[in-house]
């Protein structure tokens, strides 16, 4: 039989992972959950935005990112992903062939 689970906050953990509601971990996990790197951003692009364009967007969203998530800027990653108009449909045609 394989191992069982339980819902902790918002995810299944395993039940032999630690009862984080327990007010001895609560904090601990709380502090662990700031340090934890977080989030990381995907942003899929057409090709052809400058780079001014992407600096500009990697800085409000990183500064947005930090006030609502509560954590560093410093732990923000975003990676734009430039997508060549061939390699992107919508509506069932090709960038380029629009």
């Amino acid at each position: 039989m394989g191992p069982s689970f339980r819902w902790d906050d918002s995810r299944w953990v395993r039940s032999d992972q630690p009862n984080h509601d327990a007010p001895a971990n609560r904090q601990a996990h709380q502090n662990a959950v700031r340090e934890t790197p977080m989030p990381m951003i995907k942003v899929e692009l057409l090709k052809g935005r400058s780079v001014e364009q992407k600096r500009e967007f990697a800085e409000i969203v990183t500064r947005e990112t930090a006030r609502i998530l509560k954590c560093r800027p410093e732990v923000v990653d975003i990676v734009f992903h430039d997508i060549e108009p061939h390699d992107w449909a919508n509506g069932g045609k090709l960038n380029s062939d629009k």
